[in-house]
């Protein structure tokens, strides 16, 4: 995938579950994952490092932070 065009056309693949948790950690964080999600969207296509497969591999980057911030839930 070269462009936004490309994530846009697989939002469907994404797991409903990977929208819940985002979705739940933008409310904790009072928006603040919409905004990181914004600022990563405006890099996509900027080189090799910044371009994935899909939509789900861009919000799996997000992934690491939605488990850190479930484990300091449970404590």
């Amino acid at each position: 995938m070269q462009s936004l065009a490309g994530l846009a056309a697989t939002l469907d693949a994404v797991p409903f579950l990977t929208w819940c948790n985002l979705s739940n950690l933008d409310a904790a964080l009072h928006g603040g994952l919409l905004d990181l999600i914004e600022v990563n969207l405006m890099c996509v296509g900027g080189g090799p490092t910044l371009d994935y497969a899909d939509a789900a591999a861009f919000l799996a980057a997000f992934e690491p932070m939605i488990e850190q911030a479930r484990r300091r839930m449970l404590q």
